[in-house]
């Protein structure tokens, strides 16, 4: 509990401080392997795009939590589902879903229908584009990540006087 209010505290001050381009930066440059900032991103997109509503983004920081990965990149990867985008891919999801199961069903709800038909599609679809869209997430920012840290280490061993021209 104690690492989740330290983070919190530095992200309110670097949010504060600088552009989200740095934060992003910074994100990528941190502490964690590209693997943990990419499979943080890649899990709370994932769990975002399955119809969990505000219960995903706490299951997601609490699997971020527990296997040591970038919380911030957990964090930044569930709201890319948001209020704004959140009907446009519960939408995508129902329609996949129903692709799937090849059963056209109205968009209203009729009383003969039963709930869970509705439910089904829309969690099918919902597992099936969140593997997509969370594998395609996972190797952009892991690649982001891994340049981001190269750059940041080569401009530290260049700051180093040893590799300094002329000394």
């Amino acid at each position: 509990m104690r690492r989740i209010l330290l983070e919190k505290e530095k992200l309110v001050k670097l949010w504060k401080e600088h552009k989200f381009k740095d934060l992003l930066k910074l994100i990528a440059t941190g502490n964690n392997t590209p693997h943990q900032v990419a499979l943080g991103s890649a899990i709370g997109l994932f769990v975002s795009i399955i119809p969990t509503f505000v219960v995903g983004m706490l299951i997601a920081l609490y699997i971020a939590w527990d296997r040591k990965l970038n919380m911030l990149s957990t964090f930044l990867g569930t709201m890319i589902v948001n209020p704004f985008t959140f009907p446009f891919v519960y939408f995508a999801d129902y329609t996949l879903g129903d692709y799937i199961i090849s059963h056209k069903i109205p968009l209203s709800f009729p009383t003969s229908q039963p709930i869970t038909a509705y439910a089904s599609r829309l969690y099918l679809g919902g597992f099936v584009f969140a593997v997509i869209a969370s594998i395609i997430l996972y190797i952009a920012v892991y690649y982001v990540a891994k340049y981001y840290q190269e750059k940041h280490l080569n401009e530290k061993i260049k700051g180093i006087k040893i590799f300094k021209k002329g000394k």
